[in-house]
């Protein structure tokens, strides 16, 4: 079958100490495939002794949402019911979710901040937009299923003519995607300061990329090598 998306997985060295670093750059929905042949380049660099570092905001418990204010609480229900409608779109078409396919390791770690912590540094308008798409994903549950992945089909699409363009200033800017980023690379720091050289697996979105090459880059590493791993078939 035709590849319709691609989504990179890059390899950088330290041009001192000779530490590897493979950024995997995902989509949080794919092909069940994309997923396994993920897991097993995972899994290999476990192995081989590389720590896996991996995107992943946690959920508040019931003693914070109690505490947080009532438009916070509103906000994390726009994204709880966003996430269950996109999940379920997905999941129905016959896609697979990447917090489901991928068997995180328990050694592997959670470089990531909180959910509300992002949400509250979020424009209030994205929650407007969120609201629209989850209408959208729920309207296409009353479809057949080959008219419902025809759709997710075609956002998939436009997703790959995106895969490779820099993310504009202002959404670099955006806390969901810039200082999300900083806080995985202070964590490289921190590491690296602790045993330098050592080897990493970054495990995070591919909107992420562009600002984890800029941050690598500047802490001396290059790249050396790049391949594209088929996502999406149509």
């Amino acid at each position: 079958m035709p590849v319709l998306l691609r989504t990179p997985l890059e390899t950088f060295h330290h041009q001192e100490t000779g530490g590897r670093i493979d950024l995997v750059g995902a989509i949080h929905a794919a092909d069940p495939g994309y997923y396994d042949y993920l897991q097993g380049v995972l899994d290999r660099r476990t192995l081989d002794g590389a720590c896996v570092q991996y995107e992943g905001t946690s959920d508040p418990t019931p003693e914070q949402l109690k505490t947080a204010s009532p438009d916070l609480r509103a906000r994390w229900a726009v994204v709880k019911e966003y996430d269950r409608e996109k999940g379920k779109a997905y999941l129905s078409a016959g896609f697979a979710l990447q917090n489901r396919a991928i068997l995180y390791r328990p050694s592997w770690q959670n470089c990531d901040t909180s959910a509300l912590d992002v949400i509250e540094r979020t424009n209030p308008a994205d929650f407007e937009h969120m609201k629209t798409h989850t209408k959208l994903y729920r309207e296409l549950g009353t479809l057949a299923v080959s008219e419902r992945r025809l759709l997710l089909l075609e956002l998939f699409a436009k997703m790959a003519t995106k895969m490779d363009e820099p993310p504009t200033e202002e959404h670099e800017g955006r806390y969901v995607l810039g200082g999300r980023t900083a806080i995985a690379l202070n964590r490289l720091d921190q590491q690296e300061e602790a045993r330098p050289g050592s080897d990493y697996v970054m495990l995070w979105g591919a909107g992420h990329l562009m600002g984890f090459r800029k941050g690598l880059w500047a802490r001396n590493y290059k790249m050396t090598k790049r391949q594209l791993v088929a996502a999406v078939r149509c």
